[in-house]
């Protein structure tokens, strides 16, 4: 290592000795020329002053240069902050404007579905009155009914309530009557629908009833020619209580039905000769003696003002007639206050 350095050092000083050897320079002045002698050292420490001064001057200049690209950057990227932050101002403006926008359309959205529940609950109001009068006025009407209903089972001598209370019979498939309204609890909890539920199921019961009453004639001509009640009997003269009326009539007229029913009796019964009777359900009870012929028998369901025998004279009889009876749970009422309903 020494050996190459010494080679080097050697080398470099035989640079030196060719590069920088003393000079001698004559310089004139005032009329004397002077020998001036520049020594190797002396210009070798000139020389290095020169390269550091020139590489110093490069260094500055590439900084100023490069000192000024970088001021023309930041001013470029000033400029564009600016564009950007302008840009942002106006989309914040265009976003505020449109959610102004949003905000009026909504409120006007609001206002108009908030009319929209307005006139829907007065229309509901309005129609709950109507609804309300309604209600009222069909109240007044089936009450009403129930007073004009009550008032002709009440002319037959019977009680309206306690028959709506009693439960009827079967009846024949081919009657028009209605079988009683089964009592429903109502849904509704307003008192003036419940009272017309009320109301209506009564009025039902009622008119079922009612088309269960025997208030036809079983003769198309209605000729009364002994009562209902006490009389003096056509064949001893003795006072007895006539438990029907008689109707008369020419021989094999028709007899008819005076309610919806079921035969329970078609027969022979002593002194009545040739009897048909009759259950009208409720208690009810139809029957038709002195009969010449039947046409029913036990079991036979009956509807309204059906053929089931015709006129005669069997039985303890005068003369061709019909000893026609109403009765109650076995108790004779008069016929004729359930004819003149129908009459």
């Amino acid at each position: 290592m020494n050996v190459v350095a010494l080679k080097l050092w050697a080398r470099a000083s035989g640079l030196i000795d060719h590069w920088f050897h003393e000079r001698i320079f004559l310089v004139r002045g005032r009329d004397k020329v002077r020998a001036l002698t520049v020594t190797k050292r002396e210009q070798l420490v000139a020389a290095i002053m020169v390269s550091g001064f020139v590489v110093w001057s490069a260094g500055a200049t590439l900084t100023a240069a490069l000192s000024g690209d970088g001021l023309m950057r930041a001013a470029h990227a000033q400029t564009a902050l600016g564009h950007a932050v302008q840009h942002a101002k106006a989309e914040l403006a265009l976003v505020q404007a449109r959610s102004q926008a949003m905000i009026a359309e909504l409120q006007a959205e609001a206002a108009q579905a908030q009319a929209q529940r307005n006139d829907a609950v007065a229309a509901a109001n309005a129609e709950v009155a109507a609804d309300h009068a309604q209600v009222e006025d069909l109240t007044r009407q089936v009450e009403s009914s129930i007073g004009s209903v009550q008032s002709i089972i009440k002319s037959t001598g019977l009680d309206p309530s306690h028959l709506v209370a009693s439960v009827p019979e079967p009846v024949p498939n081919n009657q028009t009557a209605s079988v009683p309204a089964t009592s429903v609890a109502p849904i509704d909890t307003d008192p003036s629908r419940t009272q017309l539920l009320n109301d209506v199921g009564r009025l039902q019961s009622l008119n079922a009833v009612l088309q269960h009453l025997p208030i036809t004639a079983p003769l198309s001509n209605v000729d009364i020619s002994s009562p209902f009640g006490y009389r003096a009997s056509p064949f001893t003269g003795a006072r007895e209580f006539h438990v029907g009326i008689d109707l008369r009539d020419p021989m094999n007229t028709p007899v008819y039905a005076t309610a919806p029913g079921v035969v329970i009796f078609a027969g022979v019964e002593d002194g009545y000769g040739e009897l048909i009777e009759i259950d009208h359900g409720y208690g009810l009870t139809t029957r038709y003696s002195h009969l010449n012929k039947i046409l029913v028998k036990v079991g036979t369901k009956v509807g309204l003002h059906q053929e089931i025998g015709l006129l005669g004279n069997t039985g303890w009889s005068t003369g061709p007639h019909l000893l026609y009876e109403t009765r109650y749970d076995g108790v004779p009422l008069n016929p004729l206050q359930f004819i003149k309903v129908y009459h």
